[in-house]
């Protein structure tokens, strides 16, 4: 029994004896390595910011408490670059550093704080992108919905904007043929500009830019965006010639009065008949020669119709279905009930509303022609049949001449 116990107790001291040696010799690797009474890191940064720029981002940070802390270091891409800041630098409690000269990728960032004693910080890290023109290509620009002379100016109307757009800026001809880049800028929450003293039935350009939430910079795109059409005007009142149906005009209220440039004065109108044997008679056929021809001829993109303006009548607006015809030849507002036949298929087949005075038809595709008909077929006024037209503008451009 005492034996047994007395092997026992020479196995445990012997395994003893081993782990002590054991941990000697770790103790003498790993000596060289240990800092007589610990290693000081100094404190780590903290409270980090960031924002993204064009082919750069912005870091900043809070100025750490310990007063030892006087530089600190920032690395990117795997330690190959770097730049070293001074506390003293520090503003509002806060250290700042803009990155420049970067590509369109993430990059991971190692923020690292140095004492006196050149001793370093437990690294902090985070990942940043800037943006640039990889990000810039996958914004489209806006549309233009309508640009059309008013007076001497254009107003240009465009689409909503899209994405991260910011404003846009536009460049045209003026009456003198000069280019100009206009110093207003349509912003984002904005649709429509005016060009003044623009060069009408000429195409103008735009440009947008861009910025991110958050975003540093505010980007333009790298090239001015052609407009998909002119700038369109109305036909030139100043030798247009209006007709109409014969026996369908109520003196004094002449097809001239029509498209005169006046929209809204109850004398400036074209009235059809009262007479009996008249007055019921459909198609009313009103018929335009715009006079132009050669490269002046026009190629139509909107039609305008202006009825009376008062919405506490708005009975008196009595337009009701019609048809739009353009052609190079003379299109005769005689022509009956045989109209369809001669004039071919109508470029719009539609009807007005009696809700608003003003109203737009907009062709699916641009033709151009000396010659517009607007083929009345009906009244709201089933009792006398009357129509009265304030004012018809018909805009477009010379399509030989838009460059």
């Amino acid at each position: 029994m005492d034996t047994k116990m007395n092997r026992r107790i020479y196995i445990l001291v012997s395994l003893l004896c081993l782990a002590v040696c054991s941990c000697d010799r770790q103790d003498d690797t790993y000596r060289q390595y240990i800092v007589p009474g610990g290693y000081n890191y100094p404190a780590k940064v903290q409270e980090v910011q960031t924002l993204s720029g064009y082919l750069k981002v912005e870091l900043s940070w809070a100025v750490p408490l310990d007063p030892a802390v006087k530089l600190v270091r920032l690395y990117w891409d795997s330690g190959r670059d770097s730049l070293s800041l001074d506390y003293a630098a520090a503003e509002n409690g806060r250290l700042s550093a803009r990155v420049e000269n970067l590509e369109d990728r993430s990059y991971t960032f190692s923020i690292v704080n140095f004492d006196e004693s050149g001793n370093r910080s437990l690294p902090y890290e985070i990942t940043v992108s800037p943006y640039g023109d990889g990000w810039l290509s996958t914004h489209a620009e806006r549309r233009v919905v309508t640009a059309e002379m008013r007076g001497s100016d254009a107003v240009i109307t465009m689409g909503t904007p899209i994405g991260e757009m910011t404003s846009t800026k536009f460049r045209y001809r003026n009456s003198a043929g000069n280019v100009v880049v206009l110093d207003e800028t349509l912003n984002a929450d904005e649709t429509s500009i005016r060009l003044p003293d623009a060069l009408k039935g000429k195409f103008f350009e735009y440009q947008s830019s861009y910025c991110p939430e958050n975003g540093i910079d505010t980007v333009w795109t790298n090239n001015w965006v052609k407009s998909a059409v002119p700038i369109s005007y109305n036909i030139d009142i100043s030798k247009a010639v209006a007709t109409v149906t014969a026996n369908q005009t109520r003196s004094p209220y002449l097809p001239q009065l029509a498209i005169d440039g006046i929209t809204d004065d109850d004398n400036h109108k074209w009235m059809s008949t009262n007479d009996p044997s008249y007055q019921k008679v459909f198609p009313k056929i009103f018929v335009i020669d715009t006079k132009e021809t050669g490269d002046d001829v026009m190629t139509f993109s909107t039609f305008r119709f202006y009825q009376n303006p008062d919405d506490d009548n708005k009975s008196l607006r009595r337009i009701r279905t019609y048809e739009i015809y353009v052609s190079d030849d003379p299109l005769n507002p005689n022509a009956g009930d045989s109209y369809a036949a001669v004039f071919g298929t109508p470029l719009i087949s539609s009807y007005l509303s009696q809700l608003d005075a003003v109203q737009e038809a907009v062709p699916s595709e641009l033709v151009s022609g000396r010659y517009i008909a607007i083929v009345f077929k009906n009244s709201y006024d089933n009792t006398n049949g009357f129509l009265d037209l304030y004012e018809f503008e018909a805009y477009g451009y010379a399509a030989g001449k838009t460059d």
